[in-house]
């Protein structure tokens, strides 16, 4: 559980540990009554919300007369605050802090966590706090100490004054600091926290010691020890599906994959949602079930998941240890039918009652994939969401079938078709074929025929039967064949796990990541494998290990003429990343951006990467048509990269679909205009740029949500 800021420094001002003056705000009235009850003459403006990186995102601001107060208080409540920890999205501001200014002499970070490896509490401090700590960490580890404290002893002042040398405190300061750090360690025992952090941690011109901030988080298993704290939770901050489930006492925590997991364990969950990513696909959440999971616990589970619209499929991986197989076999049955289930199941469970639980579900008449292994769940969840015909999955439920094992479905007929069963059940439809082509109405209808022939195959009878050859590919589109591998980057070094066809193909491969990273740069760790089709259509694969080297962030994951990427990438560069696939390859290869989380990334820093159509961050005052204060920095620094490269181009306004559209594309237009108007006013000539409005033309998200309708409300620039 979290809290804000202002909760947070209450809990220290109650601990003795020394903080500002500020009274918090949810309307800007209440903020310039805060400011005036201060009394000045400076004051700081702060957004509340759970995520750090505030200041970065113009989320605090100084003010120094009541007016200021006003205006900030105006720009700030209400605003979609983006940082490095809310995501592309944002987070939107309810609440502001009013606090005292500060005079700021020398900034420290100072944090408290529990070491599980040495079993003590961890007092993880720097000389250089501010705005900038994550970046200390990566390029200055060396100023980051640590101070492990005997909680059976408690911090002594040995400890505390480690701590407070270590960082570089002056010694007319010391003694306040070994004060400061000995409450803050009380503070975080007495109050059952998983985290205490403070940056900055000031030393003014004076020499006295204040958190000029405070985050907080504290161990949800020790709440019922702290109904204060849970009286601070703001359920605004919170995914409502994790709310959602912890009324039915489920673990749950959105993540940004297409795989539902249902497990119990924790650290099940963990090794699953691995195993998962291990073999190419993405995990949509954690949830764990715990040890007593009902069939009305499970139920709520499944429904929880499935609000998620980007889950594309399901693995159940349980062991049955308190949790017995045959309950949670009976539940994820009525969960299943319960739900109206329309995306693939995979099951795998192990322990007590398993075969009674497998009986449950092969007598279930519901198509349940089952599997023996982690690996081997993980394995077929993947396949089948990559080779599940999407439009089959979203018209209805997946027809009743039985989950008894196929013995053609789980052994090769030959050599050649030596692929996992729900790979060979895909195949049969697309092998050869690229991924989401708009081939002809004949070749449609040709492949809806051999998946119904393969559902028969699937959820008919046990009797082994010979499998379905697959549509023939047209030759107007050679499909490459580059196996099925992944590459990922860590520390300026390219690993390549997976199979290829043959020895010729792995060397090939190798030597292309070799140009791009160096010899000793690559880790090899392809095997070959003849049943896959010969290896073809890999000639500019240097050109795509030379792009991951400069984005290490994302990994690759080649299967037969597919490229799939995931990680996070700015922006711009996703589509550009696209067009980059296709003068590389032609048509011969599928590029698959879905993966990637996108990023913010400034406008400038598109147009001098060569990007030619890219979103600019500004935000204007609702259905208004007048930039936001902290907007016209990115504005500026876009026009100082327009001069530099001599580049005009069209300012493009978009708007969601809400409201009147002739009033939407008037709005649009507004806006283009205002952004062209400031570039002019930074020295761009006026006849190198154009606006045009298109109002709720051209949506890149579905219109159905609030995150798509705030995604849509954005103004493009087109290089021309």
């Amino acid at each position: 559980m979290k809290i804000h800021e202002y909760q947070g420094k209450e809990i220290l001002r109650r601990f003795g540990v020394p903080v500002p003056r500020g009274i918090p705000a949810f309307t800007v009235q209440e903020a310039v009554e805060a400011a005036q009850k201060l009394g000045g003459p400076v004051w700081v403006v702060k957004a509340q919300i759970h995520a750090g990186g505030r200041g970065k995102g113009g989320g605090v601001k100084v003010a120094k007369s009541i007016d200021d107060v006003k205006k900030l208080a105006g720009e700030i409540l209400g605003m979609q605050l983006k940082t490095h920890q809310t995501g592309p999205e944002g987070q939107k501001v309810r609440r502001l802090y009013i606090e005292d200014g500060a005079d700021i002499q020398k900034e420290y970070y100072v944090s408290v966590v529990t070491d599980r490896g040495t079993q003590k509490v961890a007092f993880i401090a720097s000389s250089e706090g501010g705005m900038d700590i994550e970046e200390v960490v990566h390029s200055h580890p060396e100023k980051i100490i640590k101070v492990f404290v005997d909680p059976l002893v408690g911090m002594t002042d040995a400890d505390a004054k480690e701590l407070a040398d270590g960082i570089g405190i002056p010694a007319d300061s010391t003694a306040q600091a070994v004060d400061v750090f000995k409450k803050l360690y009380k503070c975080y025992m007495d109050t059952d926290a998983s985290l205490v952090e403070i940056n900055p941690l000031n030393r003014d011109s004076k020499g006295n010691i204040m958190a000029l901030d405070s985050k907080f988080n504290f161990d949800s298993n020790a709440l019922y020890r702290h109904p204060e704290i849970v009286a601070l939770r703001d359920l605004d901050e919170e995914d409502p599906a994790e709310i959602e489930a912890s009324k039915f006492d489920l673990a749950y925590i959105s993540l940004d994959g297409n795989i539902g997991c249902l497990v119990n364990g924790a650290g099940l969950a963990m090794a699953t949602m691995d195993t998962i990513k291990l073999y190419g696909g993405e995990p949509a959440n954690f949830l764990d079930v715990g040890g007593g999971a009902s069939t009305e616990k499970v139920t709520e589970a499944f429904k929880i998941m499935l609000k998620n619209k980007k889950v594309e499929a399901i693995l159940v991986n349980i062991f049955g240890g308190i949790m017995k197989c045959d309950t949670i076999a009976e539940g994820v049955v009525a969960a299943s039918k319960a739900v109206g289930l329309k995306v693939p199941l995979v099951v795998r469970m192990k322990g007590t009652n398993e075969e009674a639980g497998k009986k449950i579900l092969a007598e279930s008449g519901l198509p349940i994939i089952t599997a023996d292994t982690m690996a081997e769940a993980a394995e077929k969840v993947v396949a089948a969401v990559r080779n599940a015909p999407k439009a089959a999955l979203a018209a209805a439920p997946v027809a009743a079938a039985s989950v008894q094992k196929n013995p053609a479905l789980e052994r090769p007929t030959d050599e050649k078709s030596a692929t996992t069963p729900v790979q060979r059940a895909g195949e049969a439809s697309q092998t050869a074929l690229p991924a989401k082509s708009g081939w002809g109405k004949w070749l449609y209808l040709a492949v809806l025929a051999g998946v119904a022939v393969l559902m028969l195959k699937f959820c008919g009878s046990n009797a082994p039967r010979a499998p379905v050859p697959p549509p023939a590919a047209s030759a107007s589109a050679p499909a490459a064949a580059l196996g099925d591998w992944i590459a990922s980057v860590t520390d300026g070094t390219i690993t390549l796990s997976g199979k290829v066809a043959s020895q010729a193909a792995k060397e090939q491969i190798v030597a292309a990541a070799q140009q791009a990273f160096g010899a000793g740069k690559v880790i090899d760790h392809l095997a070959v494998d003849g049943a896959l089709p010969t290896f073809q259509g890999g000639g500019a694969l240097g050109d795509v290990f030379a792009w991951l080297k400069t984005h290490a962030t994302t990994t690759l994951h080649a299967t037969g003429n597919r490229l799939a990427f995931a990680g996070g990438l700015g922006e711009a560069l996703i589509g550009d990343l696209g067009h980059k696939i296709k003068g590389w390859f032609g048509d011969s290869v599928t590029a698959d951006t879905s993966g990637i989380t996108a990023e913010v990334m400034k406008a400038a820093d598109a147009l001098n990467l060569g990007i030619k159509n890219f979103r600019i961050n500004v935000e204007f005052d609702t259905a208004q048509a007048t930039l936001r204060p902290h907007s016209k920095a990115e504005l500026e620094e876009l026009a100082a990269a327009l001069n530099k490269h001599k580049i005009g181009g069209e300012i493009a306004g978009f708007t969601d679909n809400v409201g009147d559209p002739a009033a939407n594309l008037t709005l649009s237009q507004q806006r283009a205009d205002t952004v062209k108007a400031f570039l002019v006013q930074q020295g761009v000539p006026a006849d190198m740029l154009t606006a045009k409005g298109y109002g709720e033309a051209r949506p890149i998200i579905d219109n159905a949500t609030p995150e798509g309708r705030q995604h849509n409300r954005r103004v493009e620039f087109v290089a021309q």
